[in-house]
């Protein structure tokens, strides 16, 4: 039961994403280039799903499971822009995939090679 409240974080960020996908007009647009916005967004939320599946980190996660995680954010991402397509004044866009799959990349490749140094 306690591993469950590991996925808490990554349940709420995939839950705001929606949710701001949702929006014909969300709420910060103007913080910065759209491409580096959905870079972090993602990359928050790679860490989430890493958080969840390491137990908090105490658990090294095999390179399988990392692919794992990264086709999760990679599809997620997508579904992600194929939800905005029917939002009025939203569109899909395959830049926008690529930045996201960008950020959860990133955060993967970032935790094994951190993982790496450690262990040797």
């Amino acid at each position: 039961m306690a591993a469950l409240f590991n996925w808490i974080p990554a349940v709420l960020c995939a839950a705001i994403i929606f949710s701001l996908s949702h929006l014909s007009h969300p709420p910060g647009l103007d913080l910065g280039p759209n491409h580096l916005l959905h870079l972090l967004e993602y990359s928050v939320f790679a860490s989430t799903l890493l958080w969840g599946g390491s137990e908090r980190f105490q658990k090294i996660l095999s390179a399988r499971q990392l692919l794992w995680f990264w086709l999760l954010g990679a599809v997620y991402a997508m579904s992600d822009e194929m939800h905005q397509f029917f939002v009025p004044n939203r569109d899909a866009s395959f830049s926008d995939v690529l930045a996201d799959v960008a950020g959860v990349t990133l955060v993967i490749l970032v935790y094994r090679l951190r993982r790496s140094r450690l262990q040797s």
